[in-house]
């Protein structure tokens, strides 16, 4: 007999917070205590579907979607089948199911239809309990996204000779993507200014990435209301450390030199495994490595949702994860500068080839800057992981979640 799993649960809002704390775990448990045996794991959105009162509107946090469509993935590798997914048409569910069906949801884990007759889905599941409820109008820009390198774009790819040709199509690709996508929520976020060109930019980058290094699909969803603009991208990939460990060393950049600087920093009375240490610090490598290259990317959006609107970044990495926020203002506003000051070197060098070696030099100078100011960012960071955990902004969960996820939210005020 399969273990039927709920989403919901003991009336808790399924956050992300709470996927990574308790729901995960739950299936760990039970993936541990049936391994080899002819049992499999089925998911269904709650045991208690015909009790109103348990199930109330919007339990589901929209920003969940990618990991959960994330998980189904890892489910079917372990499988090597598809896991069965209940939805269950009651009263108590139908806020769920019309929410599940506007975000594009269910056609993303079905992913057959006659645009795409040969997709793999995500998950099994019967299409006919949903319908039967008032629908209100759809979002188009309110949907999950799927992104991966399609066979279409593999071939083209193979045309391609060199790599950083390639990555500069598939930029191109994304960018026209995400443009599409996410644009028109970004031109109505009051609190981004005249930047939303650049977030397209950024989120390019991060889908790019996400695609090329991580070497699995990526899941994204923006989201918008009244308070705040949130977004949600995640792989299940090989994670920040794997994908590091392929870089080449150059003038500007050694590999893992972060790692090694803030080991010492875990100088607490916390009995923190290896792993977990490089599964956190891992972020802060990939941060760094982000903020001397010379396209936009992962800082530059840190910096920009902190600095530029008051936001919140959270960046998950396997079982650990960083939250970013108002209270690291001191060291991001020096990075910010610093930063800025290598877009422009970068800037310079394309119309200054002659001159290069003195733009390399004032690179360097400038990377050891960012060193040793990204180091106090990241002390501090870690400091209050060992003075204040009550409201620390580093966590690490129990059961590992492969992959990268980021969330960020912006006020809209």
């Amino acid at each position: 007999m399969n273990n039927i799993t709920p989403l919901l649960k003991d009336n808790r809002k399924f956050s992300s917070y709470y996927f990574y704390n308790n729901f995960l775990l739950r299936i760990a448990i039970f993936l541990k205590e049936n391994r080899g045996a002819n049992t499999k794991i089925e998911l269904i959105i709650s045991h208690d579907a015909g009790n109103d009162l348990i199930l109330q509107r919007n339990y589901i946090d929209s920003l969940t979607l990618p990991l959960i469509a994330c998980l189904g993935e890892q489910l079917k590798k372990y499988y090597n089948s598809l896991v069965k997914f209940n939805f269950i048409n009651s009263p108590s569910n139908l806020d769920v199911l019309a929410f599940l069906e506007r975000s594009d949801f269910i056609n993303l884990i079905n992913e057959k239809s006659y645009l795409n007759p040969n997709g793999e889905g995500i998950f099994i599941f019967d299409k006919r309990y949903f319908g039967g409820y008032k629908k209100k109008p759809i979002r188009p820009e309110h949907k999950i996204r799927k992104y991966s390198l399609t066979h279409n774009l593999s071939e083209k790819l193979e045309l391609i000779l060199t790599d950083e040709e390639k990555r500069d199509y598939l930029v191109q690709h994304f960018a026209y993507q995400a443009k599409d996508h996410f644009h028109e929520l970004l031109e109505t976020t009051k609190n981004i200014g005249n930047k939303s060109i650049l977030y397209i930019e950024i989120l390019a980058e991060l889908i790019t990435n996400g695609v090329l290094h991580s070497k699995s699909n990526l899941y994204a969803l923006m989201f918008s209301n009244i308070y705040s603009t949130k977004f949600s991208i995640a792989d299940c990939g090989i994670g920040f450390y794997n994908s590091l460990a392929e870089k080449e060393n150059s003038f500007l950049y050694n590999k893992f030199e972060i790692i090694n600087a803030l080991k010492d920093s875990f100088n607490f009375n916390f009995n923190i495994s290896d792993k977990l240490k490089e599964s956190l610090l891992a972020i802060f490598e990939a941060l760094y490595f982000s903020l001397l290259k010379e396209r936009y990317g992962l800082f530059d959006l840190i910096l920009n949702v902190i600095i530029e609107s008051n936001g919140v970044v959270r960046i998950h990495n396997m079982n650990s994860q960083v939250i970013i926020s108002h209270r690291f203002i001191n060291q991001l506003e020096k990075l910010y500068i610093l930063r800025a000051e290598i877009i422009n070197k970068y800037s310079e060098d394309l119309y200054d080839l002659e001159d290069d070696k003195s733009n390399k030099l004032d690179l360097v100078k400038l990377r050891d800057k960012c060193k040793l100011e990204f180091i106090k960012f990241g002390e501090k960071l870690l400091y209050q992981y060992s003075h204040d955990i009550k409201f620390s902004s580093v966590r690490f969960y129990k059961v590992t979640f492969k992959g990268v996820h980021i969330e960020l939210e912006i006020p809209n005020s």
